[in-house]
């Protein structure tokens, strides 16, 4: 069973209307009752559905009774009501419409956006294929389609060989506009070997309809909030604890990394590569916008549970909560619930669980 804890929850005035069912005015009343449901485990997690098919997701999207799920080199549009697909955009291939990996997806108001590193494609809500470009020999890692030019995030080599990552308004053939963040990555060596670094920070973009939401966990738990021509709107910045990163959890970030390769290919690769972590787990791990809501994701956990701070587009905290653990990427908020996906080993299969935050 999976419970939610609400931390700094500030009281507010019952107004005894239809959003106030207990209509008492007496906010240590509505506390006590939202205690008694916290203890009772009447506020817990529910199976929606299965997704038999499912194989290995990328972030989905709730929209609506429809569930987009980025999965085998396509895109999976589910129903909700019944788990059935409705639809299936792009397949595996070079050809137009078709990926040689699982796309990213950017489900919007009128349009579909799949992407991969090489390329990305917009489609009409029937599927219909509208255009698409490849990216080469850039490395895309985000993309965010306006009127007439994009917002981009990707990485690219310089002249020495350095990897450049770079977020930027481009027009439509990716011509710079205006860049918003640059990042260049020093070759660094130890002891002959090249260094390789785990969980450094990141540096990510969200959209909603009017801003560019730019997190950098590298100055803390930092929000650059732009308008859509690259113009500063405000900073959001909130205090965050820095919290060590135990030596277990390095082990098995770098046990998870190697476990793919075969013994031999792993003992060219520790010849040749040095691991480090750096001694603070990032402030950001992830970060969403849905709608006017900012919902970030920190590396803070109380036992089964994940730390999720949510506030306005504003930067107002509005509540902090700790949600049932869910893989990166396989979680969404939409229409004040939490959307994870759990991996059933039993049934070897995925499951979509919903908790309402309410």
């Amino acid at each position: 069973m999976h419970r939610i804890r609400f931390v700094n929850m500030t009281p507010t005035r019952d107004r005894g209307d239809n959003n106030n069912p207990t209509g008492n005015g007496d906010p240590m009343k509505k506390n006590i009752i939202l205690m008694l449901l916290f203890l009772t485990g009447a506020v817990h997690a529910v199976k929606l559905g299965s997704l038999p098919d499912v194989q290995k997701p990328l972030r989905f999207t709730i929209d609506g009774d429809l569930l987009y799920i980025p999965d085998q080199n396509s895109l999976f549009v589910y129903s909700l009501k019944d788990f059935k697909v409705k639809q299936k955009i792009g397949g595996y291939g070079e050809g137009p419409a078709e990926f040689e990996r699982t796309p990213s997806a950017k489900i919007l108001k009128d349009e579909i956006v799949l992407f991969t590193y090489m390329k990305f494609a917009r489609f009409k809500k029937d599927g219909t294929l509208q255009m698409e470009k490849r990216v080469f020999p850039l490395m895309l890692t985000n993309i965010f389609p306006l009127e007439n030019h994009y917002i981009l995030q990707d990485s690219h080599f310089d002249i020495e060989g350095q990897i450049v990552i770079e977020t930027n308004i481009v027009d439509q053939d990716l011509k710079v506009i205006k860049s918003l963040y640059s990042h260049t990555k020093k070759k660094e060596y130890s002891g002959g070997k090249s260094v390789v670094r785990f969980m450094e920070t990141a540096v990510s973009f969200q959209c909603n309809t009017n801003n560019i939401f730019l997190a950098n966990g590298s100055k803390g738990l930092f929000i650059e909030v732009f308008d859509f021509k690259g113009q500063p709107v405000r900073v959001i910045e909130k205090d965050f604890p820095k919290i060590k990163i135990p030596e277990n959890v390095k082990k098995k970030r770098l046990e998870d990394f190697l476990k793919s390769y075969s013994s031999d290919h792993k003992k060219r690769i520790e010849k040749i590569f040095t691991f480090e972590f750096p001694e603070y787990f990032p402030s950001v791990q992830d970060f969403l916008v849905v709608g006017d809501t900012l919902y970030i994701k920190t590396y803070r956990t109380e036992e089964d549970r994940e730390e999720y701070i949510i506030l306005d587009t504003k930067g107002n905290l509005l509540k902090n909560v700790f949600l049932p653990e869910a893989p990166p990427g396989s979680w969404t908020f939409y229409g004040n619930k939490f959307y994870f996906l759990k991996d059933n080993d039993e049934k070897e299969e995925w499951e979509l669980h919903c908790l309402d935050l309410q």
